[in-house]
């Protein structure tokens, strides 16, 4: 009971661990199936809300199963030093074991995984699960492009920057609701592994860059109050940073947010057509209607990016 209740006031009360936000996820969704090409964009186009809305789902499903929060993240220093990585799964299982793999994180694997599982729905020409697939991988790709999912230091708790995980990914993010993206033209992915582990070092190279910023910020502000309370519609109160120390910290960053999600939107579209590519392109199902897929959701009036998490 008090273990309930203690991870009840952490969701109220702590700064968010979870990936982007409920708007940005939504947003890189929508635009990815705006750059497929035909015969896949004219099959997507009809289920455009969908793809978008179910883009959260695995943030959602992070609640009722345990297995779940290893797949958003990888702690890609405690990788480093002990020893090469083996990219493929059954190597880096056969080396280290599950468990270890939980403990540390698995995104690149789970974006492998899932470019399969869409693969197979492909053939299978099974539009809710090519729907549910697509939906999830692009969430996957999008946790991929976060700097701060690559880092055991994921939310400033061993440099005294706590919060800064929502701070770049969800309150920097949603900045940009409103900015013409304009990714670059997407592409079949040769390897997809090499790509995606590519993508996740392009993430873990900006670091440095996101934890600077935020103290050189907080420096400059000096005595100006940089937080504040926020009550949301449900009257819960949060902690969030001001909007003029968010507007500051991302002109230090110079628009990397931006960018990361640009990224994002091409490399998911690149990877459902990827998926699309290796199945051998079948012919897309002929379906006006998707029935909602039988997956536990959690109300997104909980909103868990104020809230936070407890667990990385």
């Amino acid at each position: 009971m008090r273990s309930w209740l203690l991870c009840v006031i952490l969701l109220i009360w702590s700064n968010s661990l979870f990936s982007w936000g409920f708007k940005p996820h939504r947003i890189i969704n929508k635009h990815a199936v705006l750059l497929l090409p035909t015969p896949l964009f004219d099959f997507f186009k009809k289920h455009i809300e969908y793809i978008s809305s179910h883009s959260t789902e695995p943030d959602q499903r992070r609640y009722i199963d345990s297995n779940e929060a290893p797949k958003h993240y990888i702690d890609i220093e405690f990788f480093i030093g002990i020893d090469s990585i083996p990219i493929f799964y059954k190597a880096a299982n056969s080396k280290w074991g599950e468990d270890l793999l939980n403990n540390h994180g698995s995104v690149p694997w789970t974006v492998y995984f899932t470019i399969h599982k869409l693969k197979t729905a492909f053939i299978e020409q099974n539009a809710e699960l090519i729907l549910k697939h697509s939906a999830e991988l692009g969430h996957y790709v999008a946790d991929l492009h976060v700097p701060l999912h690559t880092t055991k230091n994921y939310n400033g708790q061993l440099t005294n920057q706590h919060g800064i995980h929502k701070l770049w990914e969800t309150e920097v993010a949603e900045l940009y609701h409103e900015y013409p993206f304009l990714p670059n033209e997407i592409s079949y992915l040769e390897n997809p592994m090499d790509s995606i582990w590519k993508w996740m070092w392009e993430s873990h190279n900006q670091v440095n860059n996101v934890m600077e910023c935020e103290i050189k910020c907080r420096k400059n502000e000096g005595f100006i109050i940089t937080k504040s309370y926020h009550q949301n519609q449900k009257g819960l109160m949060s902690i969030k940073n001001t909007v003029n120390f968010i507007k500051d910290y991302e002109n230090c960053l110079r628009l990397k947010v931006y960018k990361r999600m640009e990224e994002s939107i091409q490399h998911v579209a690149s990877c459902i057509y990827t998926s699309w590519i290796l199945a051998g392109q079948p012919t897309l199902p002929n379906s006006e209607e998707i029935s909602e897929l039988p997956i536990r959701r959690i109300n997104e009036s909980i909103n868990f990016h104020e809230h936070g998490s407890c667990h990385h």
